[in-house]
């Protein structure tokens, strides 16, 4: 798999593509990309009007929520010397 593109070509790619006076393989040359990068960098202008598409969110839901973290955080803090069981039992 090739590594993620730094912030700086996807501004570049973003310049270059908003100004629309090169070909898809003269950008992908000045931005050191495949062509491929760049058409998918324009789709995604299109589409979300950022060189990223945003998170798709996969995965499993979140089973401890923001604010049962944030209490057990808190009964941690005075408690300190609780084991798994102890915790699992607080929440």
């Amino acid at each position: 798999m090739a590594p993620n593109l730094a912030e700086s070509q996807h501004a570049l790619t973003y310049d270059m593509v908003i100004s629309g006076t090169l070909t898809a393989r003269q950008m992908a040359n000045v931005a050191g990309c495949s062509r491929r990068t760049i058409h998918s960098h324009r789709s995604n202008m299109q589409y979300f009007g950022s060189t990223r598409a945003p998170p798709d969110g996969a995965g499993r839901r979140r089973s401890v929520t923001p604010s049962m973290l944030e209490a057990l955080k808190d009964h941690l803090l005075e408690k300190p010397g609780q084991t798994l069981d102890e915790m699992a039992q607080f929440m």
